[in-house]
């Protein structure tokens, strides 16, 4: 019975071992999602899917070495420089912000600022009052009416 006991105990311990040598740590899964989430699928350059959207098994096989590269010991920086180094720069999800690259990034933000700028602007001369001269001189109000009631009034006498 002793021996029984010992053999459920040791199975038991070689089960838990063997689970956690296969299963990936946490931080090592969120690493890997990261990783997978900022590479494009090399066969989906055209729709520039994600290796962790698409389903092809070229991104089944990337995210296999991605695992093995973690497991060895990389960093999620030394992975991605290995990616760009053999695909170049367009296996990235997002640009590096340096560079001709730095316009991806900034040029929406100029062009949000000035259209701002322009609608303030075309707002503001809709809605300005004019301003009249300094050297120009009013005229009272009433004295121009009268003068054209008195118009109208001689051209309706002359048509009945």
């Amino acid at each position: 019975m002793a021996r029984r006991l010992v053999r459920k105990i040791s199975l038991t311990g070689l089960v838990l071992v063997g689970l956690l040598l296969l299963n990936i740590s946490p931080v090592l899964a969120s690493t890997q999602s990261d990783i997978e989430n900022s590479l494009i699928c090399p066969a989906c350059f055209a729709e520039a899917m994600s290796v962790a959207a698409c389903q092809d098994s070229t991104a089944q096989q990337i995210k296999e070495e991605i695992r093995q590269k973690l497991a060895m010991g990389q960093t999620k920086e030394q992975i991605i420089k290995i990616y760009v180094d053999k695909y170049g720069e367009k296996i990235l999800t997002n640009p590096p912000k340096k560079g001709f690259n730095l316009m991806a990034w900034v040029i929406p933000f100029l062009g949000i600022m000035m259209g701002g700028a322009l609608i303030y602007l075309a707002l503001g001369r809709w809605v300005k009052v004019p301003r009249t001269k300094k050297g120009r001189e009013k005229t009272k109000p009433g004295v121009l009416d009268d003068y054209y009631n008195a118009r109208v009034d001689e051209e309706y006498k002359k048509y009945l």
